[in-house]
């Protein structure tokens, strides 16, 4: 199963950021380089969405509260719970 890699509007801006201080740092070509092979590894993550660091480990919660939590954000994202 293929997933859909979306960035929030928090990842775009930080990303904006990120080239504009990479561009003054090192140069235009430098900066889209780096821009480029970041996003190709996030996109990466639509085949292989358990690549990289664990949730769990990340957070310091059990593996069980790092499923639950990606279950819950799934659910919201597609509707099927409601916040109250």
């Amino acid at each position: 199963m293929k997933y859909k890699v979306e960035f929030s509007q928090i990842v775009r801006r930080k990303m904006k950021d990120l080239k504009l201080y990479l561009t003054e740092q090192f140069g235009a070509a430098t900066a889209a380089k780096s821009l480029e092979l970041i996003l190709e590894a996030a996109k990466s993550l639509a085949d292989f969405p358990l690549k990289g660091a664990s949730l769990a480990a990340l957070f310091d919660i059990s593996l069980c509260e790092a499923q639950l939590s990606v279950l819950l954000h799934r659910r919201r994202k597609n509707h099927n719970i409601r916040n109250v």
